[in-house]
């Protein structure tokens, strides 16, 4: 399987992140890879490729013989995250979010939520105790800045990211998944 030349500058780039790319949009029988220089700064798109669903994981296995991380973006959110056998990864905003399983150490369940305004969408990490960790938050005044923004836009597509995040960290942890606006209603 070889990636086409438009990947090149991405695998040139330090840190860079081969994204698997969540869409209910798109066809249920294609997945989209998309290239990312992602480093300290957050993660800025370079390529992306429409692959079919029975490729996926021949796509996955010759990524990694190659050594790229490989990690998951919904839609164009432009948001990325990443697990690693000891780290878990977000790029959100121009920031980079990692922590260890050490640092996440006896979680009980992580939850995905949007705010009520739509504004904020976040991923929380849940501790035995009550004690409960912000790992990270989206802030899109969009929501309220546009008269013509309503609960579809958020439902299908801005906010969505912050599930799939959110069920990916708990697989990651081996912990429950709580999605307090979607439901669940998330497909692999």
């Amino acid at each position: 399987m070889t990636l086409p030349a438009s990947f090149d500058p991405a695998f040139a780039a330090k840190g860079d992140v081969i994204a698997l790319c969540h869409d209910e949009r798109r066809s249920a029988d294609t997945t989209w890879l998309v290239a990312f220089d992602a480093a300290e700064g957050g993660a800025r798109m370079l390529a992306s490729l429409e692959i079919p669903n029975a490729e996926r994981e021949g796509w996955l296995a010759e990524l990694t013989r190659q050594g790229r991380v490989v990690g998951t973006t919904y839609g164009a959110a432009g948001i990325v995250w990443a697990a690693t056998e000891d780290t878990f990864t977000i790029w959100l905003e121009g920031r980079r979010i990692t922590r260890t399983r050490a640092e996440l150490e006896d979680p009980v369940k992580v939850s995905s939520r949007v705010s009520d305004d739509g504004v904020d969408r976040m991923v929380w990490v849940h501790f035995y105790g009550g004690r409960a960790e912000l790992l990270c938050v989206e802030h899109d005044d969009e929501a309220r800045l546009d008269p013509t923004y309503g609960r579809h836009e958020l439902l299908e597509s801005d906010g969505r990211w912050c599930a799939y995040c959110a069920r990916d960290l708990a697989r990651w942890l081996g912990v429950l998944f709580d999605d307090e606006t979607f439901r669940n209603g998330l497909r692999d």
